[in-house]
């Protein structure tokens, strides 16, 4: 059990931020949010200004990082505070990844304009980050900046051709940036992941192909179909309005956080007055290969084989 003695203690501080560092490489949620609810129920209880205050800036930081591991559940405040301060925290930590963070958090928000809306906050803070994410100046035009989120956005912005598609311009970016070539692999390592989810929180939940859930799907003809990611497996329906009518008021189910975290088929939604057993459904191929992509590390041979057939698989799609 925690206590204030132990928050003090410097050999703990130390063990702790190791903990913690491991939680965030393998999203420990369940640590985490134990932890956090730990420690700032102990910090509430301090009446001494002088040990409190020290120890809420130092313990900012592991906060945030626990904070970012139970992103599916903190609100919109928590959320725009985290992207103001401290995003720069988790850039290039290998295994964690913002955009999957992101997406189990607006599966928690109903209706699609809400997240689209929730994504453009998330950029409007990002462009507002004054912390550097990387050591050397950077030069915008003519004049040297420091390394901040906000600035590389800002250089990323002022040399991207936006109606590029978005992977191909985060390529160029990075292979053509005369930014990106003062600076090492790790550092690079951190604009990506920086400047993919800053694309992320750019995509639309209402375009098909955008949707951060996959479902089953009963027509009135009675047809089942699998949507994923909001594109059909083997259908000629209409997707966009099949999404529309069921994230309408009307047909939302109501799907509690914990059956969401502790379902097995936590990739799915049930939706409709209609459900049906996915077990009786035959496995979405695309689904397999994200989930064993938790098997490998994203450096590794495998990992970028099995990234590269999904990519195969989900350009297939598009033209069925």
């Amino acid at each position: 059990m925690l206590i204030l003695e132990g928050l003090i203690d410097e050999n703990f501080q130390n063990k702790l931020s190791h903990f913690i560092d491991d939680a965030l490489i393998y999203n420990d949620i369940q640590s985490a949010r134990r932890l956090l609810i730990a420690i700032k129920k102990i910090l509430k209880s301090n009446n001494d200004p002088k040990i409190k205050n020290k120890l809420i800036d130092y313990y900012k930081a592991n906060i945030d990082k626990l904070k970012f591991i139970c992103f599916f559940d903190l609100d919109e405040n928590d959320i725009s505070d985290l992207m103001k301060n401290s995003i720069q925290m988790v850039l290039g930590v290998d295994g964690f990844n913002l955009v999957d963070k992101l997406n189990d958090r607006l599966k928690f928000v109903e209706i699609l304009e809400n997240r689209d809306l929730l994504k453009q906050q998330i950029s409007n803070c990002l462009l507002l980050n004054k912390n550097k994410v990387t050591t050397k100046k950077i030069r915008i035009g003519s004049i040297l900046h420091e390394p901040t989120v906000s600035n590389w956005l800002k250089d990323y912005l002022s040399n991207i051709n936006l109606s590029v598609d978005p992977g191909l311009r985060i390529n160029n970016y990075l292979n053509n940036s005369q930014n990106i070539q003062l600076i090492d692999s790790n550092e690079k390592k951190k604009i990506k992941d920086l400047i993919v989810f800053f694309e992320h929180t750019k995509k639309s939940s209402l375009v098909a192909g955008n949707l951060e859930e996959s479902f089953i799907f009963t027509d009135q003809d009675g047809r089942k179909i699998v949507i994923d990611h909001g594109l059909p497996i083997k259908s000629d329906v209409n997707i966009e309005k099949i999404i529309k009518d069921i994230y309408s008021k009307e047909n939302l189910l109501d799907i509690g956080k914990d059956s969401f975290i502790n379902s097995k088929k936590r990739d799915f939604y049930r939706f409709n007055k209609k459900i049906e057993d996915l077990d009786s459904f035959p496995p979405n191929p695309l689904l397999i290969l994200s989930n064993s992509l938790n098997n490998y590390s994203p450096s590794s041979l495998e990992y970028k084989a099995i990234k590269q057939e999904i990519e195969r698989l989900r350009k297939n799609q598009k033209n069925v």
